[in-house]
């Protein structure tokens, strides 16, 4: 009888395609999952504008006739969006000052803005039991990882403002 000798392992061609193979995989889920994290991180974004839009609310109904929004004072909109969450959380509307997801204050660009609109009126609203000034109209908005994001623009449109790509727009119903 002949002697056949069985070889049992793998040849260095059948092993480089084998990590190859794992190595194509494992890219492309790692792509996917950093294009699912931005979405998750933009998720969070447009529901903390609602949040915020919903304390905004709360705070126009305790303002004089509730008819007018709280003015903030000085900056611009996201220093604005810091004093105004800040504000809303002091005065009892938030139970935090929601705060973009990945924004780490090292220099980044802030994500939330809070932009005030039209007339101010003296001493409509209080802040901490202080008279501030009201605003009648505002509109909060965020900027998305995800910038092809389709409530982008319905959000814009749906506060009668101009798209801007890559951001979402929260204002008064």
């Amino acid at each position: 009888m002949p002697n056949l000798k069985v070889n049992r392992g793998l040849t260095l061609i059948e092993l480089l395609i084998a990590i190859t193979l794992v190595g194509i995989l494992a890219g492309i889920i790692s792509f996917s999952m950093i294009g699912q994290q931005k979405k998750a991180r933009d998720a969070k974004r447009k529901n903390d504008l609602q949040q915020v839009k919903r304390a905004l609310e709360s705070a126009k109904n305790d303002c004089n006739s509730g008819s007018y929004y709280p003015f903030i004072d000085g900056g611009d909109g996201a220093n604005k969006y810091i004093t105004i969450a800040d504000m809303l959380k002091n005065n009892g509307y938030l139970d935090e000052s929601p705060q973009d997801p990945k924004f780490t204050d090292s220099g980044d660009i802030p994500k939330y803005w809070y932009i005030e609109i039209g007339s101010q009126a003296i001493d409509q609203c209080k802040n901490s039991g202080v008279p501030i000034r009201g605003i009648r109209n505002y509109y909060l908005y965020a900027h998305l990882e995800v910038t092809n994001d389709p409530d982008g623009a319905k959000s814009f449109a749906r506060c009668g403002l101009t798209p801007v790509a890559g951001d979402y727009a929260v204002c008064p119903d």
